[in-house]
């Protein structure tokens, strides 16, 4: 993938330098997509640099021509925002979003039909900014936006707003569950589970991450309000998900696997399943080791936790 956007971006480059006007865009969108797949593979200087390049193309088009450039700078800005969030670089990546969703807000009175979904997905992404930052009637109010959106688009359409419409459904899920909302919480998260489900059964390539996730989220609330057999159950069937993508995609889906198994082992702690408890934390551990090895500012707090919760386990079985 990468190769095919470099050598892209070098011919659109050369093309530019003569005709800037004709070539630009062309150049604009490889760099955005190229800073996608740097996002993706956890390479976020690089991302950032070619997220701010293909703005500063954006920005300069949308000045002579915003009908045609405005959505493809909010689309850039939106996956800005996300790279910033990833990186807790919160305060940028919040100014980013705002400034995508002013522009998609605009664009949508003019023409719904056309700008909602992009309006939906922006307010996405700042209701989980703001639940990050623990700004939660923020993040409520942007997440019952989105789901209010997307569940009139997949009445049209549900082939393609369903998937986004759970993925709303299941933030405002975890946001209901950080705020003690349990009842709210289960309901988001079935309904997400429901669909994810029903996708995940015709084309399991591309659902089951998002099935197992919500799963994850589900055992977590289950576990908050003590129906321990329902999040175990819950745990082990993302794990086992998880596992068999993990196999096929480590780079990808080792970070989800090790939270699952860590979650697993917080549950057969609580619950004095001590030697289980130990097996996740353990597997978990080796994963966040490797993980930190290459990317220490976003692995390393995982790492600790698991640690710190290891210590925990041995000193309450006197494994001093």
């Amino acid at each position: 993938s990468e190769e095919m956007y470099l050598s892209a971006m070098e011919i659109y480059r050369r093309l530019a330098a003569v005709n800037p006007q004709v070539y630009e865009p062309g150049l604009a969108t490889t760099q955005n997509n190229l800073g996608s797949l740097y996002r993706d593979t956890q390479r976020y200087e690089d991302s950032e640099k070619m997220y701010l390049s293909a703005v500063e193309i954006y920005q300069r088009l949308s000045v002579a021509n915003p009908q045609v450039y405005e959505p493809d700078l909010a689309r850039t800005q939106n996956n800005l925002g996300l790279l910033y969030s990833d990186t807790r670089r919160y305060g940028d990546s919040e100014k980013i979003y705002l400034s995508a969703l002013e522009v998609y807000q605009r664009l949508s009175v003019a023409n719904p039909q056309i700008y909602e979904p992009g309006l939906a997905m922006t307010q996405n992404n700042l209701g989980l900014l703001y639940k990050d930052t623990r700004r939660y009637e923020d993040s409520e109010e942007m997440y019952l936006s989105a789901v209010e959106i997307y569940q009139r688009l997949t009445i049209a359409n549900p082939q393609v707003y369903e998937p986004y419409l759970a993925r709303t459904q299941d933030n405002l899920g975890t946001l209901y569950d950080n705020t003690q909302r349990y009842k709210d919480s289960e309901k988001m998260y079935l309904s997400a589970m429901e669909i994810y489900r029903r996708l995940a059964a015709a084309n399991p390539q591309v659902y089951e991450p998002d099935l197992a996730g919500t799963q994850n989220d589900l055992g977590i609330l289950y576990s908050d309000t003590r129906r321990y057999e329902e999040s175990e159950e819950m745990y082990l069937s993302a794990v086992e998900i998880y596992r068999r993508l993990a196999a096929a995609n480590p780079q990808v889906y080792e970070p989800d696997l090790a939270r699952t198994q860590y979650n697993l082992g917080c549950l057969y702690s609580d619950t004095q399943r001590y030697k289980d408890s130990e097996k996740m934390y353990l597997s978990a551990m080796e994963i966040y080791r490797r993980l930190a090895a290459a990317n220490p500012q976003v692995y390393e707090p995982d790492l600790a936790g698991t640690q710190n919760n290891l210590g925990n386990l041995y000193r309450d079985t006197q494994r001093y």
